[in-house]
């Protein structure tokens, strides 16, 4: 199991603990990088039973050594969703202090999943 995958099952977990229901299959998103090109961004899920501040929940879980360059379309999601979406972002501890602020919501650090519900307002 990589890293990636032990987060989101630790995530899962700590939903499943405080009766958050998620999407197995998330939403793809079309967005527009800066550059202009078109990609593809889909979430690690959804969650269909929390909201913050009216706005569904999409988690994202970064994976240990994902090129800056992938990140891009974490961002420009955001950018171009944020008024309909709450954007979730778990990642291993030594990248939640280089995070930009604009690529995310919610940040959670790896070592602070259990505060998930809390934070969700469970």
């Amino acid at each position: 199991m990589t890293e990636a995958a032990a987060l989101a099952t630790r995530v899962r977990a700590a939903l499943a603990a405080a009766d958050i229901e998620w999407a197995a299959v998330p939403p793809s998103f079309e967005v527009t990088l800066a550059d202009r090109r078109v990609v593809h961004y889909r979430p690690t899920f959804a969650l269909t039973g929390a909201e913050v501040e009216g706005r569904p929940v999409l988690v994202h879980v970064i994976e240990p050594g994902t090129p800056w360059g992938a990140l891009r379309r974490l961002g420009a999601f955001r950018r171009q969703h944020h008024a309909r979406f709450h954007l979730l972002v778990v990642a291993p501890n030594d990248l939640t202090a280089t995070l930009l602020a604009e690529t995310y919501d919610s940040l959670v650090p790896a070592t602070a999943i259990d505060s998930l519900p809390a934070r969700l307002g469970r």
